[in-house]
């Protein structure tokens, strides 16, 4: 078991926010604090009236959300392939959303379903009373705070701490764009624990791990084909792994155990296929397992290891006999993004760590929280840079601040780029097709057990920016919360005010 990291509990502070330009400052207009739940007793949601003078419904409570499997099958080998865990990209039946305006409706499909809605509003009372409507059909534990070319068009609950879901990745893969540029890469290498002679090392060979989540059986090959390129066809000593890049936990705070391997490989520094491998030594060691497909790599390469295997650093050494350099991280993010891929979001977290000298993932959530102080925004609660963890609490308000911060930075292109777009690809390619949303949102989708979460950006009909989260936790159906979202979102982009 990982140990509990101390010093996350007491309060922060929320700030609703009132955006006065699109990518501008935010002026701060009111204050609170909120109890930080760090795993103990449920949250009591703030409740009230929202800003839209429209009233939510009454407090609602809602539990510790614990995080639990996606229904999509586990991840083959390739995670490149598939989507995983912390989304659903399938899609379900659900109930109409109630039609809230008098003229004629038309019928369209909204997520995989056939939902009625109301032709579109042209005013802004008539926007919020539609969008509002449509989360109502969600169920009770909602958030949502909605800015549309700066001013705030609703906010419902907009300071309720509810759990992000893998909306959580927006604030680890924007904070390592910015913080270790999108041109960063991960270097895997092997080297020579001796000067090589002839054909021989007379010593120990290397393989010096660099948390490569991209590194792949087929990249082991390459590696191992590499050193027999240089002419080596024996090794008097042992196979060593250095993956000291990386602290050797294997998993973090409030994960289920049930998660590995198939919602987030084990943790390391040397991964092969994401380590999503369900075999004992995997789970076990993942390091020590990859290194041995990597010995049964080079024996097919032509190179031979007298002795065994084991852990070890680099030393004075010997040459680099063979490297592999990861894709730029600006490609890498955008498959995290784009599919939600976990494993890559705590490999990124972990290297934000090793950046600022604490290779672990408290050191990633350190290096966001700076992140969220040099943007002026209040910090959310973070055990991870997947949202699995069932400690994770942050609130629409600081979600929509932190992607108009983003959005207004160096790196805002970069983030929008690996988003997920309604229709078109990514965890959302299934969903508010034939709406006004299909291709025009482009948002990081969330879902755990009972939550479903919804954050990014979007246009109206007249070309009006949005910037939005919708956030529902402790609601029976998260299949129902995803439907209503894509009510709401439809209803913002068919706007013609």
């Amino acid at each position: 078991s990982v140990p509990r990291r101390r010093g996350v509990t007491g309060g922060a502070a929320l700030l609703v926010l009132t955006l006065t330009t699109w990518g501008l400052q935010s002026a701060v207009v009111r204050a609170q604090t909120t109890p930080v739940p760090v795993g103990g007793p449920p949250i009591t949601a703030v409740g009230g009236t929202p800003a839209t003078g429209v009233p939510d419904t009454s407090p609602v409570t809602i539990a510790p959300v614990q995080a639990g499997p996606s229904t999509s099958p586990p991840p083959t080998a390739a995670p490149t392939s598939s989507p995983y865990a912390g989304d659903l990209v399938g899609t379900t039946t659900v109930p109409a959303a109630p039609n809230v305006m008098a003229p004629a409706a038309t019928s369209v499909p909204v997520g995989g379903s056939t939902t009625t809605l109301a032709p579109a509003a042209s005013t802004p009372d008539q926007l919020r009373r539609q969008v509002l409507a449509a989360l109502a059909s969600g169920g009770a534990g909602r958030s949502a705070v909605i800015v549309i070319d700066g001013s705030t068009m609703i906010d419902l609950n907009g300071t309720d701490l509810r759990p992000p879901a893998s909306t959580q990745k927006v604030y680890t893969a924007g904070t390592a764009l910015v913080q270790l540029g999108p041109d960063h890469r991960f270097i895997t290498s092997v080297r020579a624990g001796a000067v090589i002679v002839g054909s021989v090392i007379p010593g120990d060979l290397i393989l010096v791990a660099g948390g490569d989540p991209s590194l792949t059986a087929s990249g082991l090959t390459r590696l191992a084909a590499d050193v027999a390129a240089t002419g080596v066809r024996s090794v008097t000593g042992r196979l060593l792994v250095d993956d000291t890049h990386f602290d050797r936990a294997l998993s973090n705070e409030g994960w289920k155990r049930s998660f590995l391997p198939g919602e987030v490989g084990p943790l390391s520094a040397f991964l092969v296929d994401g380590n999503h491998r369900s075999d004992r030594a995997t789970l076990a060691d993942p390091a020590m397992a990859n290194l041995a497909l990597f010995r049964a790599a080079l024996v097919k390469a032509g190179v031979t290891v007298a002795g065994g295997m084991d852990r070890g650093t680099i030393g004075a050494g010997g040459p680099v006999l063979a490297t592999r350099r990861s894709a730029p991280l600006s490609d890498l993010i955008d498959h995290m993004v784009k599919k939600s891929d976990n494993t890559y979001a705590e490999v990124v977290l972990k290297e934000m760590g090793v950046a600022s000298g604490a290779p672990t993932a408290a050191g990633g959530v350190a290096a966001i929280t700076r992140q969220f102080d040099r943007f002026g925004v209040s910090r959310p609660v973070m055990a991870d840079g997947s949202g699995l963890s069932s400690i994770n609490r942050t609130t629409a308000e600081q979600q929509v601040a932190w992607m108009t911060k983003m959005d207004a930075s160096a790196w805002g292109s970069g983030l929008r780029r690996s988003l997920p777009i309604a229709c078109v690809d990514g965890t959302l390619r299934s969903r508010m097709c034939g709406t006004a949303a299909s291709g025009k949102v482009t948002a990081k989708t969330g879902y755990i057990d009972n939550v479903a979460t919804l954050t990014g950006y979007t246009q109206t009909v007249r070309g009006r920016r949005v910037v939005f989260s919708i956030l529902f936790s402790g609601v029976p159906s998260s299949a129902k919360a995803r439907a209503a979202i894509d009510r709401a979102m439809a209803a913002v982009t068919a706007y013609t005010g």
